[in-house]
């Protein structure tokens, strides 16, 4: 019986994400406020019924009382930090911080099926990560005008935060990435150096982009890849080394930097290969991963036989055995996903993010200030690159690089830096609104004065006229 209902319950998740997605971007095609909030409250009633159908269905399978707990843990911790949020920032983007639960709450409940243990940490952390980046776009309203002024501090600071972790790092899966901090919790530094690096090179390119103010921002960038290639963290490597190529070119307007830059990665990309022996491992792992798939190609092909019997619909949430993928909360928990919830369920997540990308993109473009500009695009090609390479890597159409799905993996390194992300582009939607309210407040009173003047003229007019 339980069998039955599980494989009826994926068609009405099916359902009820495919519509989330499509009102996701139908959001983009409403002029007006009220079908805007309209679809925004549809999303909302989605999330939260596939929160409490995905909730059901795990207590019916584990049938532990805890279970109940997390579910109203979870359910309390949305609806309090959506309503604070739209409370203290009235004028926030409803849209994007709806995705973003959305999200947040398709990972949380993918860990729970994983490992319930981990989803209640990673709800710690989830709770730990939106309280603290809950003030980033009133600090950023309020120093909006003196962040470029740091400008040297974020490229000083963030390669020593790297560099740390080079020296007295601890290794996980082959790399060094985490500093461990009073032997209680860890921190993935490489997480937050990803906001300092756009800050640095938006502030360089805000004073100069002449030759020498780019030879000086490449060489900053450069090193801070190169302590990442020696630590061993090459996926976060390729995501600073991308987003610094695209802003340079956007900055510059120069097609030679983009097509020099993309040159030189792919050079140092044959130079790895050659110089570090477990880049060749990857590599060939990713080529032909049945020629060793009891050792190195164990994981790929896990995660595509956990992708191949899910298949279209899936297994049914809580039908699969996606446990067997090795690292599934973390690098590999989009094939998890997959396995039971279906590869069309998978298919629409990466719409809804590539819906938030979008949105990124076009606050980027509505920025004045070119610091703000270069600084929305540096950070939206961030976060639209590592969900090509985990993605890409999960499915082997690139090698393994070690890297996160953005909300959805485990980790409080991670979600930590993608609620900065989320704060800074909301922070920028607020000013701008707030700027062109002011514009149009301006003009308002302008043409007020010109109707004034106007109308004091023309009663001059008609009292000579009467003489």
């Amino acid at each position: 019986m339980m069998s039955l209902v599980v494989r009826m319950s994926r068609y009405i998740i099916l359902g009820c994400v495919l519509l989330y997605t499509l009102l996701n971007f139908l959001y983009f095609t409403r002029k007006k406020e009220g079908g805007r909030n309209g679809i925004i409250s549809m999303q909302a009633f989605l999330m939260y019924f596939l929160h409490f159908l995905m909730s059901a269905l795990l207590f019916a399978y584990y049938e532990e009382f805890q279970i109940l707990i997390f579910y109203a843990a979870t359910l309390a911790v949305f609806i309090i930090y959506q309503s604070v949020y739209a409370s203290v920032y009235k004028r926030a983007d409803r849209h994007l911080l709806g995705n973003a639960m959305f999200l947040a709450m398709m990972g949380l409940m993918t860990q729970a099926r994983l490992s319930p243990p981990k989803a209640y940490r990673q709800l710690i952390l989830l709770v730990f990560a939106a309280v603290i980046t809950m003030v980033v776009p009133k600090v950023l309203d309020n120093a909006r005008k003196y962040l470029y002024r740091f400008t040297w501090f974020y490229g000083i600071g963030g390669l020593a935060a790297i560099a740390s972790v080079l020296v007295a790092g601890s290794y996980e899966y082959g790399a060094k990435l985490n500093l461990g901090i009073s032997g209680v919790f860890t921190i993935q530094p490489s997480e937050i150096v990803k906001i300092t690096l756009v800050f640095f090179v938006a502030g360089m390119f805000e004073r100069s982009r002449n030759f020498k103010s780019v030879v000086i921002t490449t060489a900053v960038a450069a090193a801070h890849v190169l302590v990442l290639v020696l630590s061993k963290d090459l996926g976060t490597a390729l995501i600073y080394f991308i987003a610094y190529v695209f802003m340079l070119f956007i900055a510059t307007e120069n097609p030679f930097w983009l097509l020099s830059g993309l040159g030189s990665g792919a050079l140092a990309s044959i130079a790895a290969y050659y110089l570090f022996s477990h880049v060749r491992v990857r590599v060939a792992t990713w080529l032909d991963p049945w020629s060793d798939i009891n050792n190195t190609g164990y994981q790929i092909a896990q995660s595509l036989f956990g992708i191949g019997t899910g298949s279209w619909l899936g297994m049914g949430y809580t039908g699969g055995t996606p446990g067997v993928i090795p690292v599934a909360t973390k690098d590999f928990i989009f094939a998890a996903l997959c396995e039971e919830l279906g590869v069309i369920v998978g298919i629409c997540l990466i719409m809804v993010m590539l819906g938030i990308l979008l949105r990124f993109l076009m606050i980027s473009t509505w920025m004045n200030q070119m610091f703000y500009k270069i600084m929305a695009f540096g950070l939206a090609c961030e976060f639209g690159f590592q969900i090509l390479i985990n993605v890409g890597g999960v499915i082997k159409l690139i090698p393994l690089t070690g890297i996160t799905l953005p909300f959805v993996s485990y980790g409080g390194s991670s979600l930590l830096s993608t609620f900065f992300i989320f704060g800074i582009f909301e922070g920028m939607y607020m000013n701008k609104l707030r700027e062109d309210e002011s514009l149009e407040r301006e003009k308002a009173e302008i043409a007020a004065r010109r109707a004034s003047r106007q109308a004091a003229v023309n009663h001059a007019k008609e009292t000579i006229a009467a003489w």
